[in-house]
């Protein structure tokens, strides 16, 4: 099975637990600096969310974690992200969330978003993914009603501390 389709998110404690599966050989694609989006790179070994899911890489992947709390909320910063990797992947690339994430969600136990790219084609391109979890989902949902309009919502996920976990892996890996 592939890093993509190892990551899971986790309901439970706010954390979102994530699995890697090995991969070889990946074609080089750099992963985008985070920090025009008011976010710092991390080790991930530092971090709440991924640092068990990194703490042995699989060879041939590259991963970056980066943390902090936007205000736009984590959502937007999801899109943000994925504007970057198809900006990055330019004419290669090729949105590929609906296929390889899950949806967005948000819950007292978890707050989490995925969002991934095809660079190439899937014999011998790249996906590139990221993972964004909340790292206290229950603080940011203790205040909203059951019926929270958009509005609420927004409003109690802005500021959010969050943590990015960037990937890459071989297309010819993913079973989409």
């Amino acid at each position: 099975m592939t890093l993509a389709r190892h990551l899971i998110a986790a309901a439970g404690a706010g954390v979102t637990a994530l699995a890697l599966a090995a991969c070889s050989g990946a074609p080089a694609v750099e992963l985008p600096d985070l920090t025009s989006l008011d976010l710092s790179a991390v080790d991930c070994a530092e971090t709440a969310q991924m640092a068990d899911v990194v703490a042995s890489p699989p060879a041939g992947s590259e991963t970056a974690c980066w943390t902090g709390a936007p205000d736009d909320g984590f959502v937007a910063t999801a899109d943000a992200i994925l504007a970057l990797l198809m900006e990055d992947a330019g004419e290669e690339g090729t949105d590929a969330t609906s296929a390889l994430c899950w949806d967005d969600a948000l819950t007292e136990t978890e707050g989490s978003a995925c969002r991934a790219v095809v660079v190439g084609d899937l014999t011998d391109g790249t996906v590139v993914s990221a993972v964004i979890a909340v790292t206290d989902p229950a603080s940011m949902t203790a205040d909203l009603p059951d019926d929270a309009t958009d509005e609420q919502v927004a409003e109690a996920i802005a500021g959010a501390p969050i943590e990015v976990l960037l990937f890459s892996e071989p297309a010819s890996l993913v079973d989409a």
